[in-house]
Formats: C-alpha cells, structure tokens, sequence
C-alpha cells in the first residue's frame, strides 16, 4: 500500500512500473476514485472505501 499527497503523484507512482498492474483505490468519494481510475493504466481494478452508497445498492439483497 502507498499513500500520496496529490493526485497527481498517485498517478505518477502507479504508472512508473514495467509491471502490468492490478489497481485497487480506497477512497471516500466514488467520483473521485472513479476519475483517479481512468488515468492509470491497469489490466483490473477494484474501487472501495467508506462511502454512502445509494440506496438501491445499498439494500440489494446478495447474490445467491
């Protein structure tokens, strides 16, 4: 795990690798991370962290 001080600088450590990637962004804002997402290159991704889903997310029963 690495943290960062800007967005630019994530994006600037992430991309700096001769290693396809696996992505995973913690962050309290999906639009943000959403964004941040989109200008790193990575094979697969995973967005998460302490947000307020919408409610129709937020009580869809799982999956069986």
């Amino acid at each position: 795990m690495t943290t960062f001080q800007s967005d630019e600088e994530a994006v600037a450590l992430a991309s700096d690798s001769e290693y396809g990637l696996s992505l995973s962004i913690i962050s309290s804002s999906l639009d943000r991370g959403l964004a941040l997402s989109k200008r790193i290159p990575a094979g697969f991704m995973v967005l998460g962290g302490l947000m307020d889903l919408p409610e129709e997310l937020a009580n869809r029963p799982p999956r069986a």
